[in-house]
């Protein structure tokens, strides 16, 4: 997996397995068809359109389109292209998670700080020049990269935790 950056550096193998260990998940990907009952909870699970592009660029200061999803049943992606970086911003919403789970997450990182005010829980953690924000709210965990400040990042996600 490879991805550009400003000035052609890469964006650390850190980050690409942390946002992989998170993005990634043994749920099958949403498909079309028959509505099922796990299909229905599926479209009830938050997702990009909580995060335009619009509202990720006013609150991050970071011009970026609209975002490609990626779904699966329990969690979705979402990737801003910023300059020529394909993934240069990512909002990541998981339901069913809880406290276990966002340790786990908080774990695959060398180092965090607690963030507090945001969400019921909240870390923050800075690679290559990168900010990723979690926060967790009931059964929903919102992951943010940028390459942004933590209070762009925090300002953000209070939007992001009052629309799930």
């Amino acid at each position: 997996m490879r991805f550009l950056m400003k000035a052609g550096t890469r964006l650390s193998l850190t980050l690409i397995a942390a946002v992989v260990l998170f993005a990634c998940g043994s749920s099958p990907a949403a498909t079309s068809g028959p509505p099922s009952p796990a299909a229905s909870v599926a479209a009830t699970n938050p997702g990009c359109d909580l995060a335009p592009g619009s509202l990720v660029t006013a609150q991050l200061g970071v011009a970026v389109g609209d975002p490609r999803a990626t779904t699966t049943s329990l969690v979705t992606t979402c990737m801003y292209t910023v300059g020529s970086n394909p993934s240069g911003v990512i909002i990541r919403f998981q339901i069913n998670e809880d406290h276990a789970g966002y340790s786990l997450g908080m774990a695959a990182f060398s180092s965090t700080s607690d963030v507090s005010g945001v969400g019921a829980e909240a870390y923050s953690a800075v690679i290559a020049s990168y900010t990723t924000l979690v926060a967790r709210k009931g059964t929903v965990e919102i992951l943010l990269t940028a390459k942004a400040v933590l209070g762009a990042e925090k300002g953000l996600m209070l939007i992001l935790l009052s629309k799930v």
